[in-house]
């Protein structure tokens, strides 16, 4: 299930999980990620940290209280690098947590490390979940560029010239 209210960073995400064989329900808010959840079982939810309505951090501890640990993983998607912000996703609730722009390779490891949730060990003991080590905050100086061209060159190679421009096109849309 993919959380996000972003037009731009659904469609990469989407695009992404396609590459990688995967498939995700698109919601925009919280209150939508509850429905989905009533509806149907995931694995995995992509939950972006600041949606509308209802934030992905109120959402996560919503789906604890009501699933426990019958829920999918959970990992925060969020634009906020900082250490706080990791640690603040992480004591919600959530498994673990990427930051955006995404990057193709962060994408994959965090699928790799948040495997569908095992009910329980043999001896009746919940999975402990694994926490990431928190990164360094992302540099925020004034001497590194706004635009990073390394991203958008490999963003161009993975979604073609076609559905580069059309993906450009619809974030100056929304801009």
């Amino acid at each position: 299930l993919l959380a996000e209210d972003n037009t731009i960073n659904q469609k990469l995400v989407l695009r992404y999980l396609e590459r990688l064989g995967y498939s995700a329900e698109i919601v925009v808010n919280g209150h939508e990620v509850l429905a989905a959840l009533d509806r149907h079982q995931y694995d995995l939810i992509l939950m972006d940290v600041q949606m509308p309505e209802l934030d992905g951090l109120e959402t996560t501890r919503q789906i604890i209280q009501r699933w426990g640990a019958d829920r999918p993983r959970i990992v925060a998607m969020t634009a906020n690098d900082m250490a706080s912000d990791r640690e603040q996703c992480l004591e919600a609730g959530m498994d673990d947590y990427i930051s955006k722009p995404i990057q193709d390779a962060e994408l994959v490891y965090a699928l790799r490390r948040t495997q569908p949730r095992p009910a329980k060990f043999a001896g009746g003991n919940e999975l402990e979940r694994q926490r990431v080590e928190t990164p360094e905050a992302i540099d925020l100086s004034p001497e590194r560029p706004v635009i990073d061209e390394d991203a958008l060159h490999q963003l161009s190679r993975n979604f073609g010239p076609a559905q580069f421009a059309s993906l450009v096109g619809v974030f100056l849309k929304d801009s």
